[in-house]
């Protein structure tokens, strides 16, 4: 149902490219789709995990403070951009993005 209603938006935009409603509201669409699906993916994860590792893990992320996790989040999001164009999809994705990771952290933390 997302999907037809971002095509809908879609169309109405080239229909009347002049409406910036229409553009905010096709846009916030887009986003929101792209929200909808990484949160299925994260859903699909969770549920493929043991009950132990996931209690350990959301226990671990209970004691980290709100500051530090937003800070990550912080961290990655620029890390996306870059990662787009330099992750492999093959079986050293992972590497590849430890890599990265380790290599906008150390940017982000120097003193140049």
């Amino acid at each position: 149902m997302l999907e037809a209603k971002e095509r809908e938006a879609t169309a109405a935009v080239e229909a009347d490219p002049d409406d910036e409603e229409l553009a905010v509201l096709r846009d916030w669409l887009s986003a929101f789709l792209v929200f909808v699906r990484l949160f299925d993916q994260a859903v699909g994860l969770v549920s493929q995990l043991d009950p132990r590792e996931l209690e350990r893990s959301l226990s671990l992320l209970g004691r980290i403070p709100d500051s530090t996790i937003l800070r990550l989040f912080d961290l990655l999001g620029p890390l996306a951009s870059v990662a787009d164009g330099r992750l492999a999809e093959d079986h050293d994705t992972s590497w590849h993005l430890s890599a990265l990771l380790w290599e906008h952290a150390e940017r982000s933390t120097s003193d140049d």
